[in-house]
Order: structure tokens, then sequence, then C-alpha cells
């Protein structure tokens, strides 16, 4: 048997884009009731990430000990999946991981799955990568304006607007 190869940025794009078009509207609920950013509860993914994860096979174990790596305490900070030393990392390319880095940046600010990919992957780099990543974002061809052969989600879940306030 020989070495597994390793899960490139266009498998994992493809596997975002998937869990994302199934529940577009979801939230890390666990992180929105004011708990530290999670890659699983009660057994279950809990973030975009660890979703993603789970769908290419990554045991509920590695989604545990990612979660160990943070330590303990109520403010303990975000598990970042790009700066963790779990040897299951290694199965992705340095552009895969720089994606699942950015969509968890995204997704730890509480936005929807499809808010945070869109960030992750639209045309237009956002702050946030910008931010972490000032030579371009690793995770798109050179010289693109945009990540893949981008296909916008559908809009059938379209990202509920904000209540009006009223004083």
């Amino acid at each position: 048997m020989g070495r597994r190869p390793k899960i490139d940025v266009d498998e994992v794009y493809t596997t975002v884009m998937g869990v994302v078009a199934r529940d577009q509207d979801r939230r890390d609920t666990y992180l929105a009731e004011g708990h530290s950013p999670r890659y699983q509860v009660r057994g279950a993914p809990s973030c975009l990430v660890a979703a993603v994860l789970a769908e290419l096979g990554c045991s509920a174990g590695v989604l545990r000990d990612l979660d160990r790596e943070a330590g303990h305490g109520k403010h303990r900070g975000p598990v970042e999946f790009g700066s963790s030393r779990h040897r299951y990392l290694q199965r992705f390319t340095s552009p895969a991981q720089a994606l699942l880095d950015s969509l968890q940046r995204h997704q730890d600010t509480g936005v929807t799955w499809k808010t945070a990919a869109d960030r992750a992957c639209g045309p237009t780099p956002h702050w946030l990568d910008a931010r972490h990543h000032r030579q371009g974002r690793p995770w798109a061809p050179p010289d693109s304006g945009q990540v893949f052969d981008q296909r916008p989600l559908p809009a059938q879940n379209p990202t509920p607007s904000a209540p009006e306030r009223t004083e």
C-alpha cells in the first residue's frame, strides 16, 4: 500500500461548496452561545471547518485532538487549524491548509457558513484574509482574480438581514 496523496485545494474547495450548499444559513451555534470555538461538540462537528474535515474523512478522534490542543477554560482561544501540530494536517497541501485557515477565521466571526465561504472564496479578497496573506491568497491560482471557476451558491436560502432597530 503506497502513500496516500495529499488533499489539495481543489478537493477542499469542492467539499466546502458541497457542505455549504446543504445548509447555507447554518452558523456555529456553540460559538453563538458565547463559548470558545470548538471543532466538535457532543460528538458532532460544530463548525464549518470541522464539517469539511469530517466530509474529507477526518475522524471524530482527530477533531477531539484538535480541540484539546487549545487548552482548557472558558476563555481559551480558537484552535487554529494551520498552527496545529497534529499529524493529520500533513494530509493537506499548503494551499489547502491556507483555505481552511481562512474559512476558520471567517466562521469564527459568527457569520453563516455561506458568508464564510463567500468571503474566503469570492473574487475579491476580504480584509481579514489580506491581513494574514499580504502577498495574496495562497489558495488561489497565480494571477487570478478569484479562487477557481467560481460558481455562486444558489440563493434559495439567502442570508437573513439584520432586524431593524427601534429606538
